[in-house]
Parts: C-alpha cells; structure tokens; sequence
C-alpha cells in the first residue's frame, strides 16, 4: 500500500466532508447546544417545578378522629391544610366510623418507588386495590379533591393515650408531584409528634431517650470528593461520549460509500489507478478524525457546562479536575 496515496485520499474526503453543513452540525453544533440544554436547562426547569410545588399548600383529607394535639400539629404545619372527610364518600365514612372497615394499616406487600420495605413509616406501595379505602383515596386525588389521605381507624387516639400502639395510614400517589410534597410534608409532622409521644411517655415511667434508643449508629461515607467525582463522571459522561462519538461518525461514513455511489463520483474513484486497501484507509482516516473530533467537541462542551452547573443544587460535591476531562477522553 502507497501511503502517499492514502494520504491524498484521506485529505481530499476530510476537505469534501467538512464543506458539508450538516456533518459540521453534527460534530460542533449539537455537542454545543445539547449539554447546556439537557444539563443547564433542564435543571432550571426542575428548580423553578421544584419552588412551584413548594409554594402550594398541601390539601390532605382527614378520615377519621385524630388526637387533639396531633390535630393542633398539622393544622399549625406550614403548607399543610387538614380538611375532615374530604374527598370520602359517605358510605365509606358511616363504614369507617362504625368499624366496619379497617384503615390499610398492615404493611405493604412490595417495596416503595425508593426501595424501602412496606413498614409503618415508610414510603411503601398502597397494597391491594381492592381496599375501598384504597380505591376512595385514589379517586380522590385523582380528582384533585385532596394531595393525600391520612386514615384513622375507631379508637386510634384511645389508644396512643393510653400508651397502645395506633395504627394510622398515610395514602398518597408517588407520580404526582403535588401528593408526593404532601406525603413528605405530613410524614415530618407525623415523626415529630410521634418522637413527643415516646418523649412524653418515657417521662411519665422516669426513663430518658437513651433507654428507649439502646444503640447509636452513626454511618459516614469517607470516599473523597475527588474519587465520587471520577465514578460519576466515568461511568455516565463517558458512555455519552462513546455514543456521541458514534453518531458524529455516523452520518459521515454514509456520506463516504453510499453517498459516494449515489453521487456518481464512486466509478471514478475506482477507475483511477488505486488499490482498494489505499481508498479504505483513507476513508477510514477520515471517518476516524471526524469521530475524534466530535468527541473532543463533546467532552469540552461537557466540561464547560459541568464547570457552569457545578455550583448549583445537587452538584455542590463534584470536584472536576482539568486531569478528570483528560482521563475521561483517554
């Protein structure tokens, strides 16, 4: 093989293919324009959803009689509005006064959107869907009546006065933003007020916190910043990368054979007196520096809008490093 040759072809493809405006879109605009948009954009738009959803009062239905002070705790809450029986159909109201059904209180049968196990306290799925209280609480913030549901069965405040364990459901739909803030709203509240019941009986028995605690755990993550970074950068950005890469390569390799054949310029390409290897690794250069170059187009788009986004929510912990960058595009 004549490597001047190669050469001649490698140039002349690479000077073809940067004339073409959409190959120069997809090395340099795209890479430009897409990571401030996915990166910069989207996190603004999650922020200002974030402070509308926090700004808006929490509607939560009321179904059942709760302590006194436990009703003095959520009507004082901020963002939180209690409302008795709302959004509860009458028949399931008389059902649930007269005991004839029981609150959802049993712990969910699977694990909640984050993991955790269906336990009292926690985040679980709504269990069956054929609980009436279930399907009314659903119905009803469908409907937007309510953001949640907290159901106490006949005798729950009884029995958290008289030192009993109650029972109380907190319902609420995970896909909704709105009833999400309100779970997380009401669920602070309920921990408080269930932490002042446990403070207020160990009084009364003479006993202090540390009795009722038995063991402190304390769980600390000592990974340097710098070694976070590196896992989060090297396992998402430069998969992105490769997969950049591969598209910057894409639409020119076409252009390069196929294009080439519907152009009419191949036949005379292959009339000149070339071997075959000499026109393949010519393209091949040409292909292989258009997909360097885009991914060098992405990784430096990647690390300004890393550097301008760093300090924002969520990203206090990165610590980029110009030798990161350099490590990521090896």
């Amino acid at each position: 093989m004549r490597w001047p040759i190669a050469w001649t072809i490698y140039r002349k493809e690479l000077t073809e293919t940067l004339r073409d405006w959409r190959t120069l879109g997809m090395m340099v605009g795209l890479p430009v324009v897409l990571y401030p948009i996915l990166i910069l954009g989207l996190g603004q738009v999650q922020q200002s959803t974030a402070r509308a959803i926090g700004a808006r009062t929490s509607t939560i239905g009321v179904w059942g009689e709760l302590p006194a002070d436990l009703q003095a705790r959520l009507q004082a809450a901020p963002g939180v509005t209690p409302a008795e029986w709302k959004g509860a159909p009458e028949e399931l109201r008389r059902r649930l006064a007269a005991g004839e059904v029981e609150p959802p209180t049993a712990p969910a049968p699977g694990p909640g959107p984050d993991g955790s196990a269906g336990r009292p306290g926690s985040p679980g799925r709504a269990g069956a869907d054929d609980h009436p209280v279930i399907a009314a609480a659903r119905r009803a913030i469908a409907a937007r009546e309510v953001d949640g549901v907290l159901v106490a069965g006949p005798g729950f405040a009884a029995s958290v006065e008289t030192g009993g364990l109650g029972r109380i459901a907190l319902l609420y739909d995970w896909v909704r933003p709105e009833s999400k803030q309100a779970f997380e709203r009401v669920r602070a509240e309920l921990e408080a007020w269930r932490a002042e019941v446990v403070r207020r009986r160990l009084a009364e028995r003479g006993l202090t916190g540390e009795w009722a605690q038995a063991v402190d755990l304390v769980a600390r993550d000592i990974a340097p910043a710098e070694k976070v970074s590196g896992h989060i950068l090297g396992t998402a950005v430069s998969f992105l990368l490769i997969m950049m890469s591969l598209l910057g390569g894409l639409y020119p390799s076409i252009d390069l054979t196929a294009g080439e054949k519907e152009r009419g310029t191949m036949e005379t390409l292959l009339c000149v007196p070339l071997r075959s290897t000499e026109i393949i690794v010519g393209k091949f250069l040409t292909v292989w520096t258009i997909s360097l170059v885009t991914g060098l187009a992405n990784l430096g788009s990647i690390a300004a809008t890393f550097t301008r986004a760093v300090h924002g929510p969520g990203l206090e912990n990165l610590h980029l490093t110009p030798a990161a960058f350099v490590m990521i595009f090896l």
